[in-house]
């Protein structure tokens, strides 16, 4: 049910970002990091997404945002399970082309604290 708060669901507005940090900070925890290899367990996948919806609508990318450090939290949290290996084969190309496109924002961001 976390991977579901993730998002706007049935009405229901997503999670904080502060929620999702915390989320995944305990998935990669035992007793639930023996979860995230099972291709039901759809945490990672899901932050994947809100990764990259939250890139797209761009106020997480700037730093003096509040909404900031929240939003590098849960991308720290979720690099730390990627890194791990703690994730399906099946979710595997969804969770590495989210890694791709926060890398890419992270290199946006650096260059727009640069010109600063």
């Amino acid at each position: 049910s976390a991977a579901l708060d993730l998002h706007e669901y049935a009405g229901w507005p997503r999670a904080k970002l502060d929620t999702v940090a915390e989320a995944l900070k305990r998935s990669t925890q035992p007793p639930f990091i023996v979860y995230l290899r099972s291709e039901q367990c759809l945490l990672i996948p899901a932050a994947a997404l809100r990764i990259e919806v939250e890139i797209s609508e761009e106020a997480v990318l700037n730093p003096a945002a509040s909404c900031f450090g929240a939003f590098s939290e849960s991308c720290a949290r979720f690099v730390h399970a990627v890194c791990q290996g703690n994730i399906s084969e099946v979710h595997l190309s969804q969770v590495l082309s989210a890694f791709a496109k926060l890398c890419k924002a992270c290199e946006t961001v650096g260059s727009f604290a640069a010109s600063d």
